[in-house]
């Protein structure tokens, strides 16, 4: 018999500092925070473009990056993960 878990994705993101330059995103993609990854946005574009979009162009290029993402978690995941992060981030 073999188990299978309901479990169909894991993903978190937060910012690892807010002040660095380039400002480092870490994108977590499983319980025990051994498989992050980070994604990268310098404070000059971040300045530039705002944080909308810059919420965007870090998706964008976390899906360039890890294209197999769009079938594991989706688009809508990264999305609610990146806005979250960038919300929690402004506490």
């Amino acid at each position: 018999m073999s188990f299978e878990s309901n479990a169909r994705w894991l993903l978190g993101v937060h910012v690892v500092d807010r002040n660095a330059d380039p400002i480092q995103f870490a994108f977590q993609r499983d319980m025990m925070d051994k498989d992050t990854v980070n994604i990268e946005i310098s404070q000059h574009d971040w300045a530039q473009i705002g944080p909308f979009q810059s919420a965007g162009l870090l998706i964008d290029l976390y899906f360039d990056a890890y294209p197999e993402e769009v079938q594991r978690v989706g688009h809508r995941v990264v999305t609610s993960c990146v806005m979250r992060a960038l919300a929690l981030d402004r506490n």
